[in-house]
C-alpha cells in the first residue's frame, strides 16, 4: 500500500477531479448550446410570423392555418424564454446573456389569443401543433 494509487482516498478525490473538469467542459458547452436555442426560437417565431404576413396577401385560408400555427408556437416559445431568463439570472451563470426580445410584439397580430401557457402544457401543445405541421405539409404534397 505504499503506491498512491493503491489508497482508496487518493482514488476518491482523483475521480472528483475528473469529474469536475467534465463538469467545466460540459457548462462551456452547455453555454454554446443556451446562445443557440434562445437564437433559435427568436428566429423561429419571426420566421413564422413573416410567413403568415405573406400567405395574407396571396391565401387567407392558409393564412389562418398557418397563424394558429405560429401563435402557438410562439407560446411555447415563451415558456423557453422564461425558463433561459431564469437560468441567465443565476447566480452562478457564466455563459453570454442573450437579450429577450419583447415577446408580444410579433403576437400582437394574433388577435385575441392568450400568450401565456402553462408549462406542463408544452409537451401537449408542441404534439398538437406538429400534427397540424404534418397535416399542413401533405395539403401541398
Amino acid at each position: 500500500m505504499d503506491r498512491p494509487w493503491a489508497s482508496r482516498a487518493n482514488r476518491e478525490v482523483a475521480a472528483k477531479h475528473f469529474k469536475v473538469l467534465r463538469a467545466r467542459e460540459e457548462i462551456v458547452r452547455l453555454n454554446v448550446e443556451i446562445r443557440r436555442l434562445h437564437r433559435w426560437i427568436d428566429d423561429e417565431d419571426r420566421q413564422l410570423f413573416a410567413t403568415v404576413r405573406a400567405l395574407q396577401e396571396t391565401d387567407k385560408p392558409l393564412a389562418t392555418a398557418v397563424s394558429a400555427y405560429a401563435q402557438a408556437r410562439h407560446r411555447v416559445n415563451n415558456v423557453h424564454r422564461r425558463r433561459l431568463n431564469t437560468l441567465y439570472r443565476l447566480k452562478g451563470f457564466t455563459g453570454a446573456r442573450t437579450q429577450v426580445i419583447n415577446t408580444d410584439v410579433d403576437a400582437s397580430e394574433a388577435e385575441g389569443t392568450p400568450l401565456d401557457i402553462l408549462a406542463d402544457e408544452d409537451d401537449t401543445l408542441n404534439d398538437e401543433m406538429q400534427r397540424l405541421a404534418d397535416c399542413l405539409e401533405n395539403m401541398h404534397s
